[in-house]
């Protein structure tokens, strides 16, 4: 257990992947500044949240789930993420796409972050500070796009695997959908509930009933050393009558 011994058979994992993300050093990247990492980040979390994409990205991994894979398994793991990435998009119309929702936080997030990409570009070499605008605009998006999107693959593989270690602790894992509508969330709430009171009313009969047979079983044992009591009493008894 825990060792990766799973084969991610028939899985294309280059299938997502577009040329704006090949062949990128980390160390070409612009970083975004501390200043703004935080309010960014809590953003992006509440645009992928609320999108259709990572609803049915969700909706597919708990159904993977359902087919009970291996627990405890980093392959099983990366096998249900990579598959889940692509279903969810075709469980989408083409606006719900992962690809799209990373175009939306790119022209959000654009004009906070421009001038801060163009000028580690520019020191890196990367650009010059010649160049037309328009270039450099083109080049910092691109980075921009790669920055974004290692982002929200970060956030949404930290909530699969969440849901993945929920399911290998036997747990229940469709209790995390935060998309569940509230009355159906009410009610396996309340099913669960029950299911909880009538566990604890099965402990509580189980102890009820132990004490009975512990009371039983003390008022028979009294009851023995009772008699054997009596019983030696009666062969003294004897004895004495017999020496006289």
């Amino acid at each position: 257990m825990g060792n990766d011994t799973s084969r991610a058979i028939g899985t294309d994992f280059q299938q997502n992947v577009k040329t704006r993300d090949m062949d990128v050093a980390a160390e070409d990247l612009p970083s975004i500044p501390f200043s703004k990492a935080k309010a960014i980040q809590e953003e992006l979390e509440t645009v992928l949240k609320s999108s259709i994409f990572f609803h049915n990205y969700k909706r597919a991994f708990r159904g993977y789930l359902r087919l009970r894979p291996e627990r405890n398994q980093t392959g099983a793991l990366f096998r249900i993420q990579t598959n889940c990435f692509r279903d969810a998009d075709l469980l989408g119309l083409p606006k719900d796409i992962y690809y799209e929702v990373v175009d939306v936080l790119i022209i959000r997030f654009a004009p906070q972050l421009y001038d801060d990409f163009i000028a580690f570009l520019i020191d890196r070499k990367k650009l010059s500070p010649s160049d037309d605008d328009a270039v450099k605009r083109r080049e910092a998006e691109r980075c921009l796009g790669i920055v974004l999107k290692h982002l929200c693959d970060t956030f949404v593989q930290q909530q699969a695997k969440k849901l993945y270690e929920k399911y290998s602790r036997g747990e229940d894992f469709e209790m995390s959908d935060v998309e569940i509508d509230p009355e159906t969330k009410a009610k396996q709430q309340a099913l669960r509930q029950e299911k909880l009171r009538k566990a604890a009313e099965e402990r509580q009969r189980q102890a009820l009933e132990f004490q009975k047979q512990a009371a039983e079983e003390e008022a028979l044992q009294t009851a023995r050393e009772a008699e054997i009591a009596r019983r030696v009493e009666q062969q003294k008894a004897i004895k004495d009558a017999t020496l006289i």
